[in-house]
């Protein structure tokens, strides 16, 4: 029976007490389960006093690490080495950048300008980062660099950065490892600090630094605007300021002649000048020679797209310290191809260190391709690094003078085998060197992408070119050849089975080639120059074809045994060969007049 175990009106507390704990009601508990219980109570009291107990000794080892602060940083290096992830150079950039700035306030402003003056710059500038070169932004050199900008930005002394490191390092720094922002955006802030004293800084030897470097930034970067506003800026001569001022705009309206008039102007008056007046001071002469340097180089910028590359050639022969690649790329347009490998020596033994001449083996000038260069060769390097579109123009020049002065002039299949071979490394190793400036750009496409995207064009047509001339050599080949080649007899009928099937099908692999050059035309705002090159380059294409061609015409090569349809061919071959010249120039001329050239334009239909 139930018992009810609610109060009633009449029952007092104490008899509910009583009747509530009476011997029924007691014998209904789960005498089993009390046992239990208090042994899982037990359990978990010694389990939470065992957890208090680890936590005071983790503790105790804290308070241990606050007065040994080795430890901490022998934990944190071993955890930051566990693997190779991405994650983890990640977590070890972020967290150097978030620890440095702690370090350094507990260290005394003595021993912080010792850390600063002697360990800084030699760190920025030192050849083992080359090895973390395509590492950025987790590189230890940009670690360290962002993590000072945080030092002294917290502390609002930004421009006293730049004195420290030297604005010539962070232009190094931004062009070997990639930091083109940051180090642009400290120089920006430097030289806007100076500017209240802007009237004092004419002998400021660190401001016109900065001055150089910045300008050099942007030069890389194809910013033209920004330069020239630079430039603008900038304390010329009193004679010369209206001059440069009035080139620099026509130069960014295109009106290029009138900006080359004004550039020779300038820089008779500045060599005047240099000669009748001292210099009061060392500075005030180097300001002198970074004044003429950058109107001298945007003299022969305009005097390349003025196309009067003869001038650019003798400007070349009359410097003693002379710039090579301008040189080479006068050179090639004019087919010179003995002087163009004496000039391609000079250089190898440039970047080799050496003054031995190399123009005798054309094996020897790729020990500057060498993938794993010794220490000194990585010296040589890290000083050619810095030249911009060094690496791939040296490589694709190489391949110009291999492929039109050897391929043309042998019949020997061995010494042909092993030149295609050279010319494919090559190809490689431009093509290779190409992508690797394009991964140390910005990560945002602008304008400093643009170079290396013409130059996937003119390695693209290389290849193409090395294509027609194998097919050349395989057409000529095969006519030398095919007086001996046995023919098949089918129902007694004879028949030519091989030569002419590849004689036609190497004929059209290269009317494809051509045809595929005609309407692959670059845009209509690239410069003048870059048309150029294209159009220099397949010119000396079509006249090499049309003169192989014209040798096999006039039976130079071609055996006693040839027919007529071998003759009709070739002769189409020349025809197509000339046809392609003369439609290359008018393209040219066409772009020229487009680009407001006329005088341009009716010189180069002059040819």
């Amino acid at each position: 029976k139930q018992r009810s175990t609610s109060i009633s009106l009449n029952e007092s507390k104490a008899k509910h007490f009583k009747r509530t704990i009476s011997f029924e009601n007691i014998r209904r508990l789960s005498v089993d389960k009390l046992p239990e219980k208090f042994q899982r109570d037990s359990t978990n009291q010694i389990k939470l006093i065992e957890l208090i107990n680890d936590e005071i000794s983790f503790l105790k080892i804290l308070s241990s690490i606050q007065l040994k602060p080795n430890d901490l940083f022998d934990s944190i290096i071993q955890f930051l080495h566990t693997n190779n992830s991405i994650l983890i150079d990640k977590l070890a950039h972020y967290l150097f950048i978030d620890l440095l700035p702690r370090i350094l306030r507990i260290i005394s402003e003595k021993y912080r300008i010792i850390l600063f003056q002697q360990i800084i710059q030699p760190f920025f500038v030192s050849g083992t980062h080359l090895q973390q070169r395509d590492l950025y932004p987790y590189s230890s050199l940009n670690t360290l660099l962002e993590a000072f900008y945080v030092i002294f930005k917290n502390n609002n002394n930004l421009s006293e950065f730049v004195p420290i490191i030297r604005p010539i390092i962070l232009k190094y720094i931004a062009k070997t490892h990639n930091t083109w922002h940051r180090s642009i955006l400290l120089l920006e802030q430097y030289i806007l600090d100076q500017q209240p004293n802007n009237e004092l800084l004419t002998n400021d030897e660190t401001y016109i630094e900065s001055l150089n470097s910045l300008g050099e930034l942007y030069e890389h970067l194809n910013e033209d605007d920004y330069n020239i506003s630079l430039w603008l800026h900038r304390q010329f001569s009193p004679n010369i300021k209206l001059l440069v001022s009035n080139a620099l705009q026509y130069e960014q309206l295109g009106l290029f002649q009138q900006a080359l008039d004004y550039y020779t102007q300038s820089i008779k008056h500045l060599h005047t000048n240099q000669i009748l007046s001292s210099p009061s001071s060392t500075l005030n002469r180097f300001s002198q020679l970074d004044e003429y340097s950058f109107l001298e180089q945007h003299w022969i910028k305009c005097t390349k797209e003025l196309n009067q590359w003869e001038t650019l050639t003798s400007y070349c022969k009359q410097q003693s310290n002379r710039d090579h690649l301008l040189y080479l790329d006068c050179i090639w347009r004019s087919a010179n191809w003995s002087l163009m490998k004496e000039t391609l020596g000079q250089l190898d033994a440039m970047c080799n260190g050496t003054n031995i001449n190399l123009t005798n083996s054309s094996i020897q000038t790729f020990q500057f391709l060498n993938p794993n260069p010794t220490l000194t060769q990585s010296t040589i390097i890290s000083n050619i690094l810095t030249i911009k579109d060094f690496q791939w123009k040296f490589a694709l020049y190489r391949c110009y003078l291999t492929l039109c002065s050897t391929i043309t002039n042998t019949d020997d299949p061995t010494i042909y085998q092993t030149t295609m071979n050279i010319t494919e490394r090559l190809i490689d190793y431009c093509s290779l060197n190409a992508l690797k400036e394009w991964k140390h750009l910005p990560n945002y496409i602008s304008n400093s992408h643009l170079n290396l995207l013409q130059a996937s064009q003119r390695i693209i047509e290389l290849q193409e070119s090395a294509q027609i001339l194998l097919n050349i050599q395989t057409n000529t080949n095969n006519n030398n050849t095919s007086t001996s080649i046995i023919s098949t007899t089918t129902n007694g009928n004879t028949s030519t089975t091989t030569t002419n099937i590849r004689q036609t099908t190497n004929i059209h692999e290269f009317k494809t080639i051509v045809k595929t050059w005609k309407s692959r035309l670059p845009l209509i705002n690239d410069s003048l120059s870059y048309w150029n090159d294209i159009f220099t380059w397949r010119e000396i294409q079509y006249n090499t074809i049309s003169t192989q061609f014209d040798k096999d015409l006039n039976g130079t090569n071609l055996s006693a045994g040839n027919n007529i349809n071998n003759s009709n061919t070739n002769t189409g071959q020349v025809l197509l060969g000339i046809h392609a010249v003369a439609q290359s120039i008018t393209q040219l001329a066409k772009i020229a007049r487009k680009h407001h050239m006329p005088n341009i334009c009716m010189e180069i239909l002059s040819r």
